[in-house]
Order: structure tokens, then C-alpha cells, then sequence
């Protein structure tokens, strides 16, 4: 008698215990997480601050709940400037990565957040290609689930986005405007325009 009555009781405390253990969702890991950069435009004035894109993507079959199951600790990545990750360049001023603000993310779902900041320099010369470097967003799972306080796994970015800088539209325009005034001037004096350029005697140009 007292030994199933120790059994009903040993069960009864064990039931919640076994209830919030299945219940409880698994640690996450590198391979629930894929992340890409996007870049929202292909080209940049040299001046401008360009802006990339990160898309973090759930793969796991779980809710991300960043703030109360896993926590987005930080970044390491950089801009590269025409193909080479720098520090300084001189006509990049700065950079700064962001992360994004706590939210749940559905399994197979996505957030697109402002990720990579470069300041460019209004010397930066045309032509110039900023890409989103290499690098790494860090997880912590909540409560950790390794002996590691800070992080307990990294997502690596899975592909680079690229923009290129070109002139402002003002500058393109004038160009623009400039080459069609020539090329209708020699449609409408011909024998003025080529008098000139042949070093002959000008002419009068007449309607």
C-alpha cells in the first residue's frame, strides 16, 4: 500500500515536469537560420548613404521568438570596396551594422530589416562597387544552451549584394541635354559644322 501510493505520488509530481518538457521548444541552431543581404537599389550617388538589406529566414519548424527563445546578439561583417574588405578607405566615411528589433518570426517565414549602413564621400569616383562583406549574425538561445555566455551559434551570410556609384541625375541630364543640342546643331548645319571641323574657311550659317 505504501509503495503505490509513493508511485501516485512520484507520477503526479513527474506529469508537469514531463508536460513542459515536450512542450518546451528545442534549442535552435546555425541550420534553422539562413540569412541573405539585399541590396533595394543598384546604384548610389557618391555622397550617398547606401543601404543594404539583411532577410533572416526561419527554416525550423518552430516560432522564432527573439526576446523570449533566441536573441539576436550582434554582427560581424563589413562593407568591401571594389572587391576588398577595408577598415579605411578614403572615400567611404563610416559604416555601421544594425540588427533588428525583437519580433517572432513563423517557421518558413522571413524579416527584412535595414542591415549594413556605408557613408559615402562626395570624392567617392564613379564607378566605385560597394558589396556587403562576409560575416556572421550571433544567436543566443534563451536560456543558453551552451557554456559560451555571449553566443551559442552563428548564421553566416549566404550571399553578397553589390551597388555601384554613378552620377547624379542633374550631372546626367546636362550630359544628356548637351549631346542632343550637338548632334541637332550638325543635323541642321551641316556644311557649317563640317567647314570647321575640316579647318576650311567658316561660312555664314543661314536657316
Amino acid at each position: 500500500m505504501r509503495a503505490l501510493s509513493a508511485l501516485i505520488i512520484i507520477s503526479f509530481l513527474a506529469c508537469p515536469m514531463l508536460e513542459s518538457a515536450l512542450g518546451a521548444p528545442s534549442p535552435f541552431v546555425a541550420a534553422d537560420f539562413s540569412l541573405q543581404v539585399a541590396a533595394p537599389s543598384a546604384t548610389f550617388r557618391p555622397g550617398d548613404v547606401v543601404v543594404l538589406d539583411g532577410i533572416l529566414t526561419n527554416l525550423s519548424t518552430q516560432v522564432a521568438g527573439f526576446g523570449t527563445d533566441v536573441a539576436l546578439v550582434g554582427a560581424s561583417t563589413g562593407p568591401e570596396i571594389n572587391g576588398t574588405f577595408v577598415l579605411v578607405f578614403p572615400f567611404i566615411e563610416s559604416y555601421e551594422v544594425h540588427v533588428f528589433p525583437d519580433q517572432e518570426i513563423q517557421p518558413g517565414d522571413n524579416v527584412r530589416f535595414p542591415f549594413l549602413f556605408v557613408d559615402t564621400g562626395a570624392s567617392t569616383p564613379l564607378g566605385t562597387i560597394i558589396s556587403s562583406g562576409g560575416g556572421n549574425l550571433l544567436f543566443q538561445n534563451i536560456p543558453p544552451s551552451t557554456s559560451d555566455f555571449l553566443v551559442d551559434f552563428f548564421v553566416p551570410i549566404s550571399n553578397l549584394a553589390s551597388v555601384i556609384a554613378v552620377p547624379e541625375p542633374s550631372s546626367s541630364l546636362l550630359l544628356a541635354i548637351g549631346v542632343a543640342a550637338v548632334l541637332w546643331s550638325h543635323r541642321r548645319y551641316p556644311s557649317c559644322l563640317g567647314a570647321r571641323f575640316s579647318g576650311s574657311i567658316p561660312v555664314p550659317c543661314t536657316q
